[in-house]
């Protein structure tokens, strides 16, 4: 075989073997991607639903002060009508 020959074989092997190797990299990224992608998906469902969870236990204490501003509030109108009352039976 004449030089030419075998450097032509051997550049053509050269170039499969360096599409083989580009390839297997492409590849390797590729999973590294999805799994990195993977990986920030569960996070953000993990933060979602502590969100989530957080937003109701919000949502449930801001009711339960309602009620007891609520409360508060008619007994002191309650205290305040009974002293209108005794008042207004004193004035009459």
């Amino acid at each position: 075989m004449e030089i030419k020959e075998k450097l032509t074989k051997l550049e053509e092997k050269n170039d499969s073997q360096i599409k083989k190797v580009g390839q297997t990299l492409t590849n390797l990224v590729q999973k590294l991607e999805d799994k990195t992608n993977n990986q920030n998906k569960t996070q953000e469902d993990k933060l979602l639903d502590q969100n989530t969870k957080l937003g109701k236990i919000i949502s449930e204490n801001i009711k339960k002060l309602e009620q007891q501003s609520n409360n508060e509030f008619s007994k002191f109108k309650g205290k305040v009508d009974a002293q209108i009352t005794n008042s207004n039976q004193k004035f009459e």
